[in-house]
């Protein structure tokens, strides 16, 4: 499942953050496990997807 549940995270959380929806990573994921058990289910992907966000709202101008 690997990278294909970091893209959705991080494509779900670029969606929330256009739109100002104040959601976490953590209750994002929790619905996304809902339907696909094991998604992202390294401490690397997740830090991966925490990079990724924060490298889009620093060339966003939002942080």
């Amino acid at each position: 499942i690997g990278r294909t549940g970091i893209f959705i995270l991080i494509h779900v959380m670029i969606q929330c953050i256009t739109f100002n929806k104040k959601v976490s990573v953590a209750s994002v994921l929790k619905v996304m496990r809902e339907h696909r058990m094991s998604l992202v289910d390294r401490t690397y992907s997740y830090v991966f997807a925490y990079r990724c966000l924060i490298d889009y709202l620093k060339s966003s101008r939002l942080i």
